[in-house]
């Protein structure tokens, strides 16, 4: 391995150091202990006693109604902190990711009541599949952003391919931001198709047919984006993709030229 393809953790390192000292003050340390408690005591609150809420005559999962009860006790603390003159924007930074939460959590729900069971158990997989990574993503982001720089973690390089650098910021695109992206696009599809697509028999195959390239062309132009965005050298992209088709050639030709095929028949 040349010293240039070598990896480079120093950004890592320095997020780690920056995160330990700031979680090593009795401030922050103190906050912390206050929240870890906060969300126990509500989580064990709610699974004794079993609480029901309901709204708009819809019942709310219990892990809503935990994170709900605290929210509240966290809002009331957050206030005594700031009569007291103490700190507490840490408490403050919780309540809003907690608030984030909830508002998804119950917007879900009710979309779950609305449509009804036939659509049902396709929400909760794009819940599982998209807008719960998506809000975990959110979260560790601000969880960065309040103990360190994410431009420091997530921009400095830290390994050179084929004279591109990347840095851990392009690594989460190709890998959670790709995964995303693919499953945003099934889902604006699918809610295309409920929206505009045909009920009837004779039509209902070409609106699938339509809606399947549509999906195919979004996760392509997302694929395009995201290698138009770090940067990638052409040339060494050209150089990989043409060995990859080689192999494709070789190893997977009735796969590929089956799906071709698919597409085919789809237009």
């Amino acid at each position: 391995m040349t010293p240039a393809s070598q990896i480079d953790l120093q950004p890592i390192i320095r997020f780690a150091n920056e995160l330990w000292h700031a979680v090593s003050r009795p401030a922050v340390s103190t906050q912390i202990l206050i929240i870890f408690a906060a969300l126990f005591f509500c989580l064990l609150l709610e699974f004794k006693a079993k609480i029901d809420f309901k709204l708009f005559k819809i019942p709310i999962k219990r892990r809503a109604v935990a994170t709900l009860m605290a929210l509240v006790v966290l809002s009331v603390v957050y206030g005594l902190m700031e009569i007291l003159n103490r700190p507490n924007g840490l408490i403050q930074q919780v309540c809003s990711l907690l608030l984030t939460y909830i508002a998804l959590s119950v917007s879900l729900q009710l979309l779950i009541h609305v449509v009804g069971k036939g659509k049902a158990g396709q929400i909760i997989q794009y819940k599982r599949r998209l807008f719960m990574p998506a809000f975990i993503g959110y979260l560790l982001f601000k969880v960065v952003q309040i103990f360190g720089d994410p431009q420091s973690l997530f921009g400095a390089p830290i390994i050179q391919l084929f004279g591109t650098p990347f840095n851990l910021g392009d690594a989460l695109l190709l890998t959670v931001g790709l995964y995303l992206w693919i499953n945003f696009s099934s889902l604006a599809t699918q809610v295309l198709q409920w929206l505009f697509g045909s009920e009837k028999i004779e039509s209902r195959e070409i609106s699938k047919a339509i809606f399947t390239l549509l999906r195919y062309g979004l996760i392509g132009f997302g694929m395009f984006v995201i290698v138009g965005t770090i940067g990638i050298n052409t040339t060494v992209f050209g150089l990989i993709t043409g060995g990859l088709s080689v192999g494709i050639g070789l190893g997977l030709k009735e796969i590929i030229s089956n799906f071709v095929s698919g597409i085919w028949l789809l237009m």
